[in-house]
């Protein structure tokens, strides 16, 4: 949650086809404060074959504020009180929009990391490290998907709940703050 992303000097403009036939352009300056993500993986097993891949198990984006200033149009006193006013809103806007985006876009970049881990075959190790052992790997559902992506949370990317595993599956949660966290197996202890 300690990520700033400042976004100065974006053009924009608008044009109404239909009456009042209004259209305006100028400069914006966007600044989004206290950005964080959360990934977490979940292993799971192919029926078929049995091997081992990652998928996302869950995303979630965190924005603790959205600050946004016009300039260069007649009327930017008028855009940027609206856009005080409309601060909240905007702020869980951008938020979703994110994590929206991270959940179509992730599932594309992990079939290199699966793809990486199975070639050289390093399952095994990353078992024995973390103490999992393979039989508490669930299998596959019938609707995931080719790129590893969880079915649990494919079928409803937009709701946070969905994907939930259950309390015996390993997942591995990434972050952007500084601690990481792990949920292990009930009958396993973590390293």
């Amino acid at each position: 949650r300690d990520l700033d992303a400042p976004l100065s000097g974006l053009r924009w403009s608008y044009s109404q086809d239909q009456w009042p036939y209004a259209s305006d352009s100028g400069v914006a300056d966007a600044a989004l404060t206290g950005l964080g993500a959360v990934v977490t993986f979940a292993a799971r097993r192919r029926r078929a074959s049995g091997a081992i891949y990652l998928c996302i198990s869950q995303i979630e984006c965190n924005l603790d504020k959205v600050a946004v200033s016009f300039r260069e149009s007649k009327i930017s006193s008028l855009y940027n009180a609206l856009a005080a006013t409309l601060a909240t809103p905007l702020k869980d806007y951008v938020a979703v929009s994110l994590e929206t985006t991270l959940k179509s876009e992730a599932h594309l970049r992990l079939k290199p990391a699966n793809d990486y881990l199975e070639h050289n075959n390093l399952w095994p190790l990353l078992l024995a490290l973390s103490k999992i052992k393979e039989s508490d790997i669930p299998f596959e559902r019938d609707d995931d998907d080719a790129l590893g992506r969880d079915a649990a949370d494919s079928t409803d990317l937009l709701h946070p709940t969905a994907g939930q595993l259950p309390p015996t599956s390993p997942t591995f949660r990434f972050s952007t703050t500084p601690t990481a966290t792990t949920r292990w197996p009930a009958d396993s202890a973590p390293p």
